[in-house]
């Protein structure tokens, strides 16, 4: 029998690798914002785990740099540290498409909103360079 299938090539679909890259992003943030809530929850017990902590948090900041622009991580540090409150409350985000812009405000309940905050905003500066 001849090599079935020896010239056989598959390829994955440009939809699928979004949504692996959109599944791994959401697992990604829910596990850091896990040990950040963790982290925050030892100290308030009196423990001191800032350097064990730090050299985690650092790697973690370095290779979100690497893969995402400074604005997107910005965004991301956001949610991860300052979208909620010492008392559990959402914080707001305010969007501004030019500095010129007041912007408006938005509310990110969890990580997939995140994540189409992210990609959302991301069309829209694709869009303002094609038109220029």
């Amino acid at each position: 029998m001849k090599k079935f299938g020896s010239k056989l090539k598959i390829k994955e679909s440009k939809k699928s690798i979004q949504n692996k890259e959109k599944d791994a992003f959401i697992e990604t943030i829910n596990a850091i914002e896990l040990c950040t809530e963790r982290a925050i929850a030892l100290e308030e017990l009196g423990f001191d785990i800032e350097r064990i902590e730090e050299p985690y948090m650092v790697a973690i900041e370095k290779l979100l740099g690497i893969h995402y622009p400074a604005w997107k991580v910005e965004i991301i540090y956001w949610y991860i540290y300052d979208r909620t409150d010492e008392e559990g409350n959402n914080n707001p985000i305010t969007i501004a498409e030019s500095p010129e812009d007041e912007g408006k405000e938005v509310m990110i309940e969890n990580a997939l909103e995140l994540w189409e905050l992210l990609n959302e905003m991301e069309q829209k500066i694709k869009s303002k360079n094609e038109e220029e």
